[in-house]
């Protein structure tokens, strides 16, 4: 599975993963991957850069019927807003 993202210039991502259902999203930039920031369950919880891990904080899975990626943790949509990411319920 691929899903290639790009946000402004210099930043690409890959999508690492060990299954086929759910994968790290990875920066090419330095290697970490987009972790919901302090492991936060509610709408609007910031995402961060952090080391990969195996926790379900950092696990994405790709939404197929409404095109969007959402969070293992929470099961809320991955958001991005200039430098700012963040989980948000959408349906």
């Amino acid at each position: 599975m691929t899903i290639k993202l790009q946000v402004r210039i210099n930043r690409q991502w890959f999508v690492a993963g060990e299954n086929a259902h759910y994968f790290w999203i990875v920066s090419r930039l330095n290697g970490l991957a987009l972790a919901i920031a302090g492991a936060n369950r509610n709408p609007g919880a910031h995402v961060v850069l952090w080391r990969k891990m195996r926790h379900d904080s950092q696990f994405w899975y790709e939404h197929k019927r409404y095109g969007m990626i959402r969070s293992k943790l929470n099961d809320l949509c991955l958001e991005a807003q200039g430098n700012l990411y963040r989980t948000q319920d959408r349906k």
